[in-house]
C-alpha cells in the first residue's frame, strides 16, 4: 500500500522478499521517485489517475539489488468523495512462470530442429484426421508439396485399409504400424514404406 505520494505505507512478507529489504527500509521509502522503468512508473501513474494501472517484466530493486521478473497491478484507493488517499500494488513475483516458458520454449526449439532435420518423415495430425504439419523428408517420400496436403482428412481419404487402421489405432491412443506398398492417393505413386 502507497500513500498519495508513493511512499510504501504498508506491506506484506511476499514485498519484502522481492524487494530484498526488511520492513524497518521498506516503510516509508518513496518507490515512486525510486522508480528506473518508465513502464513501472507508467503504471503508477495510471493507477493515480484512476485507472487500473500494470507491469510485466523484469523489476531491478532500489533496495535490494535484485532483479525480479514481476506482474503488477496498482489501483487507486480514493475516498468516498474521490479524494485520492493512496494506491495499492498487487505484485506477484513470475520467477517460476518465466523459467517454465523458457524450458517450454528451449524444448519446443529442441522439437523444431529435430522435426525438420530428422532423415525420417514426420507427420503431425489432430484428432478428426486432419494432418497439421509435417517436415520435408515426409515430402519426398511421398514426392508431395505442402499445398497438395493441406487440408488431407485422411480418415476420409486413405484408400489404403492398412493404412487407414494404422490411423484409426494412432487416434485412439494405441500405436498404429503399417509396413507394405503404399499407394497415395494424390500422384498415385507406389511408394515401399514403413510407418
Amino acid at each position: 500500500h502507497f500513500d498519495q505520494d508513493g511512499a510504501v505505507v504498508s506491506c506484506n512478507r511476499q514485498f519484502l522478499n522481492i524487494v530484498g529489504a526488511p520492513r524497518e527500509k521498506v516503510i516509508g521509502f518513496n518507490m515512486f521517485k525510486s522508480l528506473v522503468d518508465p513502464a513501472m512508473r507508467a503504471a503508477f501513474t495510471t493507477a493515480l489517475s484512476g485507472r487500473t494501472g500494470s507491469f510485466e517484466g523484469d523489476y531491478r530493486s532500489v533496495t535490494g539489488d535484485r532483479v525480479t521478473p514481476l506482474r503488477v497491478i496498482y489501483s487507486r484507493i480514493s475516498s468516498s468523495d474521490g479524494e485520492l488517499l493512496g494506491v495499492v500494488g498487487l505484485w506477484e513475483d513470475i520467477t517460476d512462470r518465466k523459467l517454465a516458458e523458457d524450458a517450454l520454449r528451449e524444448s519446443e526449439e529442441r522439437y523444431r530442429v529435430l522435426f525438420e532435420h530428422s532423415p525420417l518423415g514426420i507427420l503431425h495430425f489432430d484428432q478428426r484426421g486432419n494432418i497439421l504439419g509435417c517436415n520435408k523428408q515426409f515430402l519426398k517420400i511421398l514426392g508431395a508439396t505442402r499445398e497438395q496436403l493441406a487440408g488431407f482428412n485422411m480418415l476420409q481419404s486413405l484408400q489404403d485399409d492398412a493404412m487407414h487402421a494404422a490411423v484409426v489405432r494412432a487416434l485412439s491412443g494405441e500405436i498404429g504400424q503399417y509396413e507394405g506398398d503404399y499407394r497415395y492417393v494424390i500422384n498415385q505413386n507406389v511408394i515401399p514404406l514403413r510407418a
